[in-house]
């Protein structure tokens, strides 16, 4: 089956090569964890030795509309996982340029909610390749059906 143009599947292996770049080549991508009770949760990136989670945002730019939602959805997530571990972990947003992050690291309520719950952000710079990729992917997912 053909991927959907409006799919994200760009966006996801561009921040599996973020979360490869940020955390190193000892992390791995795409962690999956069964946390009981048939629960299933995947983590972008995760590191056992430092203990690490963290969830990549691939989006340039300020955040819009109910995005901001998605981004507090993944914080949520690494507290909930970190919880179900039952061991501390450093737990980090990662946005791929300071125009995505900013919303999230100033004055706004999402932004305390993060500093307070000990969720850090932080940035890894596209590639322009990976820029020219999510650039066409866009174009891709706003073309009318």
């Amino acid at each position: 089956m053909a991927n959907h143009p409006s799919n994200s599947r760009v966006q996801q292996e561009i921040g599996k090569e973020l979360v490869n770049t940020f955390l190193g080549a000892q992390s791995e991508q795409e962690r999956v964890f069964l946390l009981g009770n048939g629960c299933k949760v995947v983590i972008d990136g995760y590191s056992k030795d430092p203990p690490i989670l963290c969830e990549a945002w691939v989006h340039c730019g300020k955040p819009k509309g109910g995005q901001p939602s998605k981004i507090i959805e993944d914080a949520l997530k690494l507290l909930f996982t970190e919880k179900c571990l039952e061991k501390e972990h450093r737990k980090i947003l990662l946005f791929c340029d300071e125009d995505s992050r900013k919303h999230f690291t100033g004055k706004s309520w999402q932004a305390k909610c993060l500093r307070d719950y000990g969720i850090e952000t932080e940035v890894c710079l596209l590639s322009e390749e990976q820029k020219q990729r999510v650039k066409k992917a866009k174009k891709l997912q706003q073309t009318p059906k």
